[in-house]
């Protein structure tokens, strides 16, 4: 009897689980910015498991932690510095971002890939300042659609490469 009862309340919380994520596919820039608490720039100083001789890698879920440097806040009330982040994307050490999240004890979450923008190595967070999030925001998405574009341009080039020599087999 108990163990049939624990069988139907792990069905359960599966069931809860998997709602949960169906429930939070992204739907519009506008619904992320205004249902995000917190929205950050960040740089990852380390991500488990990217050093052998350091953390292992502690994944649960699909959520990986890794620590960050909040460098900018842009909405919300937390704090620049040390903090942690769970998420389904695992960055590397040194690697920017913009973070849609929420922060509670020292941890930002921004599970779904969605609410991490990589932030290229060139943009100056500085650029920024004094400028309502509006502008804050398109100017680091256009940056990063830049950037999206050019790696697709370089994927394209590779892919042509590759589909010659196989075409030649």
């Amino acid at each position: 009897m108990k163990k049939s009862i624990l069988i139907i309340l792990l069905s359960l919380v599966a069931g809860f689980t998997t709602l949960g994520v169906f429930f939070s596919r992204f739907r519009n820039w506008d619904e992320l910015i205004e249902i995000s608490p917190d929205i950050v720039i960040a740089k990852c100083t380390s991500t488990y498991g990217t050093d052998p001789k350091a953390k292992n890698a502690y994944i649960l879920d699909n959520i990986i932690q890794s620590d960050i440097e909040v460098l900018s806040i842009l909405k919300g009330t937390t704090k620049l510095g040390q903090a942690k982040l769970q998420s389904f994307y695992w960055p590397f050490p040194d690697q920017r971002f913009l973070i849609f999240g929420w922060y509670s004890d020292g941890t930002y979450s921004a599970r779904e890939g969605y609410r991490i923008v990589p932030i290229s190595r060139d943009f100056r967070v500085e650029t920024l300042k004094g400028k309502p999030l509006a502008d804050q925001l398109q100017i680091i998405l256009s940056n990063r659609l830049d950037d999206v574009e050019e790696e697709v341009g370089r994927d394209n080039e590779e892919k042509a490469r590759i589909e010659k020599y196989l075409k030649r087999q």
